[in-house]
């Protein structure tokens, strides 16, 4: 008897996420949360570089979610946002408090 598969198993892993938090507590509870529907393909950073570098790579992401806190490249955490704002949409996640900083990050792009 031919196995069953389980229904839309043809969206298997054709959604691609990026999360970026360097916080590995974090990147575990969002890729767990996420990792429930089969739909989505996960790929993990922990650093701004390693995310720009995903990002400029081939491979197309639907959505980035990140911590906006990380600012290893140019000291400057809305990098992400303002470079490929573009290419995919972004959800931000940050334990700051700062109305400023949640208005700029919906200035260069951030879904609210």
């Amino acid at each position: 008897m031919p196995q069953e598969l389980a229904p839309f198993y043809f969206l298997d892993n054709t959604v691609n996420i990026l999360l970026v938090d360097d916080d590995p507590k974090i990147v575990e509870l969002l890729r767990k949360t996420l990792g429930m529907l089969t739909v989505f393909n996960i790929r993990v950073a922990d650093t701004t570089r390693k995310a720009a570098s995903l990002l400029e790579s081939p491979d197309r992401f639907h959505s980035c979610i990140f911590d906006l806190g990380l600012s290893d490249v140019d000291n400057d955490e809305f990098y992400l946002l303002k470079n490929f704002y573009r290419h995919t949409s972004f959800i931000v996640l940050t334990g700051a408090t700062s109305a400023t900083k949640g208005f700029l990050a919906g200035q260069y792009g951030a879904m609210g």
